[in-house]
């Protein structure tokens, strides 16, 4: 799903690149426990590239493919990320039906995506595909806590979910959870 003009124009904007950079990726890198060396990496749903740019800035031996459905944020992310020309590679692309083979990732970021998406166990269920047999998913999202009435109407998720119910899915999708912050 392609996000709506106002919540683009705020994702966009400098107050959530700073929440990110501040807050919410230190907290998700904080689950990686190795330094992936020589590793391929997918992002999915890689927005205009800020989590593109950190998780690039915070392992520099990775190579990394990003996707995102929508076209104008790939254009943005490819902007934004043309300093890391030899470690990035950016498409548009849709999580839910993934064009790699089967066991090709050695670990896949996806930043606030699933709640985007009314088929979320799709894209867990291609996460799961592609990932190499001991590749690593990295996730952070909103839950339905997040999603006050007003927050709703501001940001419509397309689907809502509880911490436990998500990760019941991820176990469906073939994938088991080791730690969550």
């Amino acid at each position: 799903m392609e996000m709506q003009r106002f919540e683009k124009w705020v994702v966009n904007g400098p107050l959530w690149s700073g929440l990110l950079r501040v807050y919410y990726l230190p907290r998700l890198f904080r689950l990686v426990d190795t330094p992936l060396v020589g590793a391929s990496g997918l992002e999915l749903g890689c927005g205009q590239g800020i989590t593109t740019e950190e998780i690039l800035k915070r392992f520099p031996m990775l190579r990394l493919t990003a996707l995102d459905y929508d076209p104008d944020q790939v254009a943005r992310a490819q902007e934004r990320v043309t300093h890391f020309s030899d470690r990035i590679s950016i498409h548009q692309g849709d999580a839910t039906a993934l064009s790699f083979p089967d066991d090709h990732w050695d670990v896949i970021f996806a930043c606030n995506l699933f709640h985007h998406m009314r088929e979320y166990r799709r894209a867990l269920a291609e996460a799961a595909r592609v990932l190499k047999p001991t590749g690593r998913l990295y996730v952070m999202d909103f839950d339905r806590r997040f999603f006050n009435p007003i927050l709703r109407k501001l940001f419509p998720p397309e689907v809502l979910f509880t911490r436990e119910e998500f990760i019941q899915d991820v176990h469906k999708a073939g994938l088991h959870v080791e730690r969550s912050v």
